[in-house]
């Protein structure tokens, strides 16, 4: 082959790649630009605005959008705010000193069916309703809201007294006190001989529904049965002096007691109340 025809395929050659290796590169420009532009978020939950949040994908794309009620911050629905009450300071005695107007710390009735936290300066938090009532800073019992509501003035009352050192039993509300049998009865009550030197009556209510307060039964009034409720038991011993408190069986409160010298005997007259 001569020199010429050489030249010619080396032209020929180096013309075939000019043109088509320059395309091949611009392939692979073009195909690194459009991974550049692509994009490419963080993946965590965002809010969307001021009520929205919604959780963000590596691509961006939003998924799981939920409305907030109480509002958005950094991507999570904000509580709903705890109540807050604001009542009147409680009026203070004057005195020489000029401390200023407060509240005492701690639980206490918000009003007569609500109860909370009571701050120094008479706010409320943590209330809570109390649905039979609201009594010393906690919320009543169905019991003792019967009490309150229904007991306060004696409706029935008497004397009574022994024929026996057996068992005898009291329907307040029927007015059958002391009697010897009583299958519906409130308490029973008995006395033992003289000889065994017992100084007091036994009690025995129908369940956990009895107490003795230190107070004589002449002037034992409503509320000073009330005040023991919370130590009612179903088994105690009455001395002279004392009243025995009893929860009834109809949801009053009864009362008995006397007084006598030494040890109890039949002659020993109790007097009862009927609370209603």
């Amino acid at each position: 082959m001569d020199s010429k025809k050489i030249m010619i395929v080396i032209l020929v050659i180096a013309l075939f790649i000019a043109v088509f290796g320059n395309q091949g590169a611009e392939e692979v420009v073009e195909d690194v630009s459009e991974e550049v532009v692509q994009d490419v978020c963080t993946a965590r939950a965002i809010c969307i605005d001021d009520n929205s949040r919604a959780y963000r994908n590596a691509d961006c794309s939003l998924t799981d959008e939920e409305t907030c009620s109480n509002g958005c911050e950094a991507g999570a629905c904000l509580s709903a705010p705890v109540e807050t009450v604001v009542i009147d300071s409680v009026p203070e005695v004057e005195t020489t000193s000029s401390s200023s107007k407060g509240c005492d710390i701690g639980l206490a009735c918000l009003d007569a069916n609500r109860k909370g936290y009571r701050t120094s300066d008479c706010t409320f938090s943590n209330v809570q309703a109390c649905p039979y009532g609201c009594g010393d800073g906690k919320c009543l019992s169905a019991s003792e809201a019967d009490f309150i509501e229904g007991a306060k003035d004696v409706a029935t009352s008497g004397t009574a007294s022994f024929d026996t050192l057996a068992w005898r039993f009291s329907d307040f509300s029927e007015e059958r006190i002391l009697v010897e049998e009583n299958y519906d009865y409130d308490a029973k009550v008995r006395f033992f001989p003289q000889s065994n030197r017992y100084n007091y009556f036994i009690a025995s209510g129908f369940s956990n529904d009895i107490w003795i307060i230190d107070t004589p039964i002449e002037s034992v009034a409503y509320q000073d049965c009330k005040d023991g409720l919370l130590t009612a038991v179903s088994y105690s011993r009455l001395r002279t002096d004392q009243t025995l408190c009893i929860e009834t069986r109809d949801n009053n409160i009864a009362a008995m007691g006397g007084t006598w010298q030494d040890y109890p005997d039949e002659s020993v007259e109790l007097t009862w109340k009927l609370f209603e």
